[in-house]
């Protein structure tokens, strides 16, 4: 079937944005020392696709370029929505021995 005859073609389609990766609900409980996210089966298998996607975009990325060692996994945390977004990330401090 020639490209121009299909019913659906890009056009038709809804994307995300190429940096967001999805998100699930999740319950928050705040201690202390951690902040627990409980969440339903369903819910931890789409918390997991999106992290899985998010890691393999970045996979994609050339690392030998600043910009592409810049680049990491964001989980942004709002009420009871856990979403991960590949973004610019500074990576943590080494712990002091």
């Amino acid at each position: 079937m020639p490209a121009g005859k299909r019913a659906f073609g890009p056009d038709n389609i809804r994307t995300k944005a190429e940096d967001y990766h999805g998100s699930a609900r999740t319950r928050i409980k705040r201690t202390d020392k951690a902040i627990h996210l409980n969440m339903s089966f369903e819910e931890a298998l789409k918390f997991s696709v999106a992290v899985q996607e998010c890691v393999q975009a970045l996979n994609r990325k050339n690392r030998s370029t600043a910009q592409g060692r810049q680049m990491g996994l964001c989980m942004s945390i709002k009420s009871d929505v856990v979403s991960i977004i590949e973004a610019p990330v500074k990576s943590p401090p080494l712990p002091e021995e």
